[in-house]
């Protein structure tokens, strides 16, 4: 599953940045432009279960903790339904207003998507917060650092040598293939690990 990426990077980041030369960037769900965005000084984070258990979150947290409220919400569903393509489905909308309405009700009015299979439903979840929210997505942040960072290394390619893309899965490689092609529209060719 994908999330495993992202728990995996938690866990072995500053291992991999010691091993290898090359620049790697985690993803650290974007609670500081959250708290800067915040009125009322209460945040929520969406987030799976795992993901709110590891250390670097929790110190990530507790960084934040003295200017605002941070409110973790747990999304066990999300990914299953995401994973299969289920973005507009009635389950979809229900789940996400079961674990939205109760960050609302305690105040927030910052909501971070933690995880990035959120980000494929994020126009759905700002019709459900709109107006009052605002919904920070870490993905363009996250791009823009991976591109300073092979800027300054020198290591950033000429956009005319675009490459294939490949993806490798442990799992099951039609199942792979079918996410892909709804998630990720160029051509691609998927393998096994």
């Amino acid at each position: 599953m994908w999330w495993h990426v992202i728990q995996a990077t938690t866990a072995a980041i500053v291992r991999l940045r010691a091993d290898f030369p090359l620049p790697i960037i985690g993803v650290e769900p974007g609670i500081k432009p959250a708290v800067l965005a915040s009125r009322s000084r209460v945040v929520g984070v969406l987030a799976t279960p795992r993901t709110l258990l590891t250390p670097a979150f929790a110190t990530l947290a507790e960084r934040f903790a003295a200017q605002a409220t941070v409110l973790l919400q747990p999304c066990p569903e999300l990914v299953p339904l995401i994973e299969n393509l289920a973005f507009t489905s009635d389950k979809m909308t229900l789940q996400l207003k079961r674990y939205i309405q109760p960050l609302l009700d305690q105040g927030a009015d910052a909501l971070v998507l933690g995880c990035t299979h959120y980000n494929f439903v994020a126009e759905l979840i700002a019709e459900i917060v709109r107006p009052k929210v605002t919904l920070i997505r870490t993905e363009i942040a996250v791009a823009k650092q991976l591109e300073q960072r092979l800027l300054q290394t020198q290591l950033l390619a000429a956009a005319s040598s675009v490459a294939a893309d490949t993806f490798y899965t442990s799992g099951d490689l039609a199942v792979f293939h079918r996410q892909l092609q709804q998630l990720w529209p160029s051509e691609q060719q998927v393998l096994p690990v």
